[in-house]
């Protein structure tokens, strides 16, 4: 609307700007366009970039696995140490089988 253009082409210069791509066919030439211009481009570095960011540091530095296996072992043997001296009688493991 700004620009004087049909919507096509004017979404093709938003994503143009909206990703960096500068490739300079299609350019703003009135100053609505152009605060248009770098209103996109600020949206996706400092909105969009850092959510995706975020999102890649969040996986990284979840720890997916809370007990390793020799953790795991101790407490297993540690349940039926208590099992014994209770008098209860624990079901079968998996691996007993």
């Amino acid at each position: 609307v700004f620009e004087k253009h049909t919507f096509l082409e004017g979404l093709w210069w938003a994503c143009v700007t909206a990703l960096t791509i500068g490739y300079g066919d299609l350019s703003p030439a009135t100053p609505a366009g152009q605060i248009m211009g770098v209103m996109f481009s600020h949206f996706w570095i400092f909105v969009v970039a850092p959510m995706i960011i975020g999102n890649i540091i969040s996986n990284i530095l979840q720890d997916k696995q809370k007990f390793t296996h020799a953790e795991q072992e101790w407490q297993e043997k540690a349940l039926k140490a208590i099992a014994e001296k209770a008098g209860v009688m624990l079901e079968a493991s998996p691996r007993d089988f």
